[in-house]
């Protein structure tokens, strides 16, 4: 893909500091990097929710089949 950026995640060797580098510079460091600060980086547009694990483990096929609490959305 011509549009495609090359996105790199590099920590020190303790773990304990993380750099994000998209095309080679870096837009994000922390002690960690969460998929939000990749997808922030990115400029797309997602959600995120809670599920109750209780009732649907690890989560269920699909999004319609689980009652989500919305705690986010960019």
């Amino acid at each position: 893909m011509e549009n495609q950026k090359h996105i790199a995640l590099v920590s020190n060797e303790d773990g304990d500091w993380a750099c994000l580098y998209i095309d080679g510079v870096k837009v994000k460091e922390g002690h960690s990097i969460r998929p939000s600060d990749v997808l922030e980086a990115l400029g797309l547009n997602y959600t995120q929710a809670t599920y109750d694990s209780e009732e649907h483990g690890n989560g269920a096929e699909t999004l319609t089949d689980m009652d989500l609490t919305w705690v986010y959305e960019y």
